[in-house]
């Protein structure tokens, strides 16, 4: 908001003073998603600094007289639909901006009506104001909506595959969903992936997956938290019994992989032997095979969250780290016989560990007795380390970014967290 304009609409009121005759809400609103920038910036100056000059006893008589024209309250008959929805867009700029300004009652009100705004194809006008207060006091409206399918309705919108959509509706849906999802990237994650599994139309499931690239270049740490779940997702939407559908969405599942890999270090693709390594919070690293679009195989070890991991150059061996267990581990996955008649299951095949810290430059070492296997193919190495507590302690959400793998020979891998680095021989 323009502070020098808002400024000069107090410096009008206060210079008028008794003689000043407040703004037409009603006329506000019905501009207040003017196809016109200027017009459409004008008012919403004009009218926020109209609400912020109201006295409590005022805001309390706008509350009063507007709420009787709410769409989820007034009667069809008792006003015309432009009215409704002129007062759906006044409250919803007044809750958005101040919550507390709205009794509960009201604010239930306010938010169902902007949701009927947000399904209401009559004027796209109203349905743009609703994606944006609904966006912008979504932490309001969220008790009192049903917030996985408002989303869902974004998503749609947001997918520029819908008939009749215009450009205008699509950017706003686009720019509505980074708020909420900055707002509550939980809600987020699990409806985006839910959708993913159930819509039927081919174009906004390639749109949904779009959505997961978009976020992992400008917003990753909304995706965090919920990687396991999405890398999951994207994999079976690659199912090869639906052969015409994954041909058409491997591309675009491939180039979203990608993307993730480039921003998330616990997740890492082989290309050659087609695996997929995601690293949990839990501790698990769960290995998917894309060509059959399964899990292959659980590896169980760490006992702390997943922080990095990454794949071999022949792909035989995937190394693990731990930040907040402060280790890192070599592993040799392969199912075996019963592993690949079950498609992948749990598996721990034992493991050797060395109880020297690494030093930030030079090559660690240790002795390896291997412990009993499922696998004769499989063993595992165990090396500790540590970092300053403020590393070591701090949030994975913060630090992912500053995590990397890096192999730097067939048996050599350089592990850097921020400016620490460390080498590990296999």
């Amino acid at each position: 908001m323009d502070t020098w304009s808002k400024g000069y609409c107090r410096a009008i009121q206060d210079t008028v003073g008794l003689k000043f005759c407040p703004p037409s809400m009603s006329f506000l609103a019905k501009y207040w998603q003017d196809p016109q920038a200027e017009i459409q910036e004008a008012t919403k100056i004009i009218l926020l600094s109209a609400i912020e000059r109201m006295s409590k006893s005022e805001i309390t008589s706008l509350v009063k007289y507007w709420s009787a024209f709410l769409p989820a309250a007034a009667l069809p008959d008792s006003c015309s639909s432009q009215y409704m929805a002129r007062s759906a867009v006044i409250l919803g700029i007044l809750g958005a901006e101040n919550a507390e300004a709205l009794p509960e009652r009201i604010r239930k009100l306010v938010a169902l009506s902007l949701t009927i705004l947000l399904n209401d194809d009559s004027r796209i006008s109203y349905k743009v104001a609703s994606i944006d207060l609904l966006a912008q006091g979504f932490a309001t409206w969220q008790p009192y909506i049903r917030a996985d399918a408002v989303l869902c309705t974004l998503f749609v919108m947001a997918t520029d595959s819908q008939p009749g959509g215009t450009t205008l509706v699509f950017r706003r849906a686009r720019r509505a969903i980074f708020q909420i999802a900055t707002v509550n990237p939980v809600l987020f994650v699990a409806t985006l992936t839910q959708d993913i599994m159930d819509v039927r139309k081919l174009g906004n499931k390639i749109g949904l997956l779009k959505l997961i690239s978009i976020f992992s270049r400008k917003n990753p740490a909304v995706l965090y938290n919920g990687i396991p779940r999405i890398a999951e997702v994207i994999v079976k939407s690659l199912d090869p019994t639906a052969l015409h559908v994954r041909e058409q969405l491997l591309p675009v599942a491939t180039s979203v992989m990608m993307d993730l890999v480039k921003a998330f270090p616990q997740l890492e693709f082989h290309v050659g032997s087609q695996k997929l390594a995601v690293g949990t919070q839990e501790g698990a690293i769960v290995v998917y095979d894309l060509q059959t679009a399964t899990r292959w195989q659980i590896l169980e070890g760490h006992v702390g969250a997943v922080s990095a991991v990454s794949f071999s150059r022949d792909g035989k061996t995937i190394v693990s780290c731990s930040i907040k267990e402060g280790t890192v581990r070599f592993w040799h996955p392969n199912p075996g016989f019963f592993g690949m008649l079950m498609g992948g299951g749990n598996s721990f095949w034992g493991h050797s560990r060395s109880n020297s810290a690494t030093s930030v430059t030079g090559n660690s070492s240790s002795s390896s007795s291997s412990g009993p296997s499922l696998s004769s193919q499989q063993s595992i190495r165990a090396f500790d380390f540590a970092l300053q507590e403020s590393i070591a302690t701090g949030s994975e959400e913060s630090m992912f970014s500053h995590v990397n793998f890096e192999w730097t020979g067939d048996r050599m891998v350089k592990l850097s967290i921020y400016d620490h680095i460390m080498s590990f021989n296999l």
